[in-house]
């Protein structure tokens, strides 16, 4: 089987660090207020349509992918580009957030409040996506200069991409409840509290127990069957 060389390995490796990097910065930036008008008014990351959840669970799926790794030694496309496809979706969806609270300030000035305003929050929220995108972009590009698709691989691999697009679309739906309910949660352990970190804390711990029950149904269902052991083994 071929692997990359070692020059390739170390930017892949360096892909990994940058992608990683983004994701803890955004989930900084999502403990952080994203936008303000006065003391009491603020506006953040789960606010609204909670832009800064779906930013960081997109983002922790991109560290997913890569931390199985998999990926660097793929011959099927669909695997080598999902890196960058999920960096580039982390950095959108921060993006959108970052978009979302402009408006939110701009709504507050057509009202008469001059004292909108954005936070640092938001910034550090959407530098993390575009390191999370720049890592995975840069992952995916040397996997694909380095490791040719098998013409065998290619033929299959519209199958194969169907496979991963189911897994993941049900991964992700348990993922996003998971994270939702946590989100819930603590929004009435912390009401009042105003703390983005209990927010991202639970929110975290729900979409990772959510995520590996999506794995486990997935597995259970759809997954090829297990491998037959040993007569009178479990």
């Amino acid at each position: 089987m071929e692997r990359p060389t070692s020059r390739s390995q170390s930017l892949q490796r360096i892909g990994l660090i940058v992608a990683v990097a983004g994701v803890a910065v955004l989930a900084i930036g999502n403990t952080l207020p994203w936008g303000s008008a006065g003391e009491l008014n603020r506006y953040g990351a789960f606010d609204s349509y909670a832009d800064g959840l779906w930013a960081f669970l997109c983002g922790l799926a991109l560290i997913g992918v890569l931390l199985r790794g998999g990926t660097a030694r793929s011959r099927t496309r669909t695997v080598q580009l999902l890196p960058a496809l999920l960096g580039i979706g982390t950095l959108l969806l921060a993006f959108v957030g970052f978009r979302a609270v402009q408006a939110w300030v701009g709504s507050l000035a057509a009202l008469g409040h001059q004292d909108g305003k954005l936070e640092p929050g938001v910034y550090l929220s959407l530098l993390g996506g575009a390191l999370a995108a720049a890592g995975g972009i840069l992952y995916s590009w040397v996997t694909v200069r380095e490791m040719p698709v098998l013409p065998t691989v290619a033929e299959t691999d519209v199958d194969f991409a169907r496979d991963l697009v189911l897994r993941l679309l049900l991964v992700v739906a348990f993922t996003v409840g998971g994270g939702a309910a946590g989100v819930v949660l603590a929004l009435q352990i912390a009401a009042g509290l105003g703390s983005g970190l209990i927010l991202m804390m639970l929110a975290l711990i729900g979409a990772g127990a959510g995520a590996a029950v999506g794995d486990r149904v997935w597995k259970a269902f759809f997954g090829p069957p297990a491998p037959s052991g040993r007569v009178g083994s479990r």
